[in-house]
């Protein structure tokens, strides 16, 4: 197959939709598959290359930062996009286009489909389907719901992450249209991800990472902490990304003489990630809604424990006293309580069984996933 993957951010640009891109565009190339992206590029980095394979286009958008963009920067890769990927289907003629979020990916491949007929998919990443995450997305769903129903109808698949974006995409596109709704998880790379040894110190060691904005909810695991502290726990939290919350968090850790438990490490590269989970005792993800956490497939792939809050994708990886803990959004004692009783019966041995974490591994691999994608593509081209 010959296939074209819109993508407006793309490694090293983007979280974790662009790592989840790159994953599937090099797994379908492995099966011999021909795979160009379209993405957006930052000065120094624009052009065609040849990435591992992968023919990736990065054009001259207006994007200024690597970790996030804005509605404009956007609208600027949909016009750039738009006239880059037709002069590439009239010329490669595509066997599909494979289009990450309903916006701005998926309103460039229906003006490719309307251009060329070539059929196209829309992979989406939780929040660009209304109604994910209202609390924070609302006016943008609002504004935006038209359009992305229009994409959507056109589409010949929606890919989602979890049971739950499915059930969200189910209501949104209605009976007749949820056939098309196909689940297919993130993987994560066993290669760079070997499974860890846990060695209780003494002191309870905590990662977290992801970008620092309110739908993580960092904040209820820097409240946990002052329980934590209180109670003559020894632990020590890393807390790996950034965002707009970061200097208020910072703020927190003073007053609440946290500043020598805490350490802000900024973004990793992915090849120090494996390190830090190395480091680790339990991962925390408190978040209000969740795609598929990327983070927390890398901690459960390497047999770190997770503690997690039930929303979307969790509740699809975690298994609870299995390999991780559940605990209620925003309820910071809950969560303070439940690891105060794991640093506890870390004295008698980690929890998460061997075997346990090597059929999650298996479940999870990139190769793997990569091959459910290379199916329903063909199902659907044939």
């Amino acid at each position: 197959m010959k296939i074209l993957t819109l993508n407006y951010e793309y490694p090293p640009l983007g979280g974790g939709a662009g790592l989840i891109t790159r994953q599937i565009c090099s797994g379908l190339c492995n099966l011999n598959h021909s795979v160009t992206v379209i993405t957006a590029g930052m000065a120094g980095q624009t052009g065609t290359f040849n990435e591992n394979g992968v023919e990736v286009i990065r054009l001259a958008s207006e994007r200024k930062a690597e970790y996030q963009s804005n509605v404009r920067e956007m609208l600027s890769w949909i016009r750039l996009a738009k006239n880059e990927a037709l002069t590439y289907c009239e010329k490669w003629q595509p066997d599909v286009i494979f289009a990450h979020f309903a916006l701005p990916g998926g309103e460039v491949a229906r003006y490719l489909n309307k251009k060329t007929g070539i059929p196209y998919v829309i992979m989406s990443h939780g929040h660009d389907i209304p109604w994910f995450d209202p609390k924070q997305m609302f006016f943008y769903h609002l504004a935006a719901y038209c359009r992305i129903k229009k994409i959507y109808r056109h589409c010949s698949a929606l890919f989602l992450q979890s049971e739950f974006t499915k059930k969200n995409a189910d209501r949104f596109s209605g009976k007749k249209q949820s056939q098309k709704n196909i689940v297919i998880p993130n993987g994560c790379d066993n290669t760079l991800f070997p499974p860890v040894e846990n060695n209780f110190s003494g002191t309870l060691r905590i990662y977290t990472g992801g970008r620092m904005v309110p739908q993580k909810e960092p904040g209820t695991l820097l409240k946990a902490l002052t329980v934590l502290k209180s109670e003559g726990i020894h632990f020590h939290l890393t807390i790996a990304g950034d965002g707009p919350l970061l200097p208020s968090l910072k703020k927190f850790c003073s007053r609440n003489a946290l500043e020598n438990n805490v350490t802000f490490t900024g973004w990793l590269r992915k090849d120090e990630i494996p390190e830090q989970l190395k480091k680790t005792d339990v991962f925390v993800l408190p978040s209000r809604a969740e795609g598929m956490s990327i983070s927390l497939l890398e901690a459960l792939c390497s047999g770190v424990w997770a503690m997690v809050t039930p929303v979307s994708g969790n509740t699809d990886l975690v298994e609870e006293n299995v390999n991780g803990n559940f605990f209620p959004v925003n309820d910071y004692r809950a969560l303070a309580a439940k690891l105060i009783d794991f640093s506890r019966k870390l004295n008698g041995g980690y929890p998460l069984k061997k075997e346990v974490n090597e059929n999650f591994r298996e479940k999870y691999c990139w190769n793997h996933i990569a091959k459910k994608y290379e199916a329903e593509l063909k199902r659907m081209i044939s």
